[in-house]
């Protein structure tokens, strides 16, 4: 009936506000790795070129534009297969903390 007992509780506010959540450790690594996976995305795709075509008094490699994109063309099937079959494999039989880790 109408009693008073047993109604809905109400929300209890939480304090969801931007410095709040960047203190939070979840939060922090969360962070990090995403910006250590985009460091190694950036390194790929900017820097190595980059390394690889000057020359060889600068300690590069001298490679020309070719080369390089025959190395980034080739390196692509390994990637796709590493993600698509080897990292559940091992996601599954390490957990996914210690695979981060590893990596």
């Amino acid at each position: 009936g109408s009693g008073g007992g047993g109604g809905a509780r109400l929300p209890v506010a939480i304090d969801t506000s931007l410095w709040t959540l960047v203190r939070m450790r979840e939060i922090q690594v969360s962070i990090a790795l995403y910006c250590s996976l985009a460091f190694g995305t950036v390194y790929v795709t900017e820097v190595f070129p980059l390394f690889v075509v000057s020359p060889l008094a600068k300690h590069g490699f001298e490679m020309s534009s070719s080369d390089v994109g025959i190395i980034l063309m080739a390196s692509a099937p390994l990637q796709l297969l590493s993600q698509l079959l080897l990292y559940p494999r091992l996601v599954k039989r390490i957990g996914f903390l210690r695979t981060l880790r590893w990596n």
